[in-house]
């Protein structure tokens, strides 16, 4: 049995040497895996209490996909509008237009 010990706490004392010599983890793991060392929980609860500030990029990013966004919601209202429009001027055209769009897309999403 005391070679048994031995071996494992070479292999413990191996792990702790692989852990500081390997980069820091984007993701925590989990506790079961390796002990926690009260400052580690610390830097944990600060991190959570202060969140890291998002990159410009990012938000310039969004508010580029926000002003896309409702640059399409206007144009897609001024279509319906218009064809609103189209269908009180010409009903029955508005109806075979309805119909031909159900035949498209009934065709486009048939199992074959």
């Amino acid at each position: 049995m005391t070679k048994s010990k031995n071996e494992i706490d070479e292999l413990k004392a191996l792990e702790r040497e692989a852990a500081k010599r390997r980069p820091p983890q984007k993701r925590s793991r989990s506790s079961a895996r390796t002990p926690v060392s009260p400052s580690q929980t610390e830097t944990a609860t600060d991190a959570a209490i202060d969140p890291v500030p998002k990159a410009p990029e990012d938000v310039e990013q969004a508010t580029e996909t926000e002003e896309t966004l409702y640059e399409l919601a206007e144009q897609i209202e001024f279509v319906v509008k218009e064809m609103e429009q189209a269908a009180r001027e010409r009903p029955a055209i508005a109806l075979l237009s309805a119909f031909a769009v159900g035949i498209v897309v009934g065709q486009i999403f048939a199992r074959r």
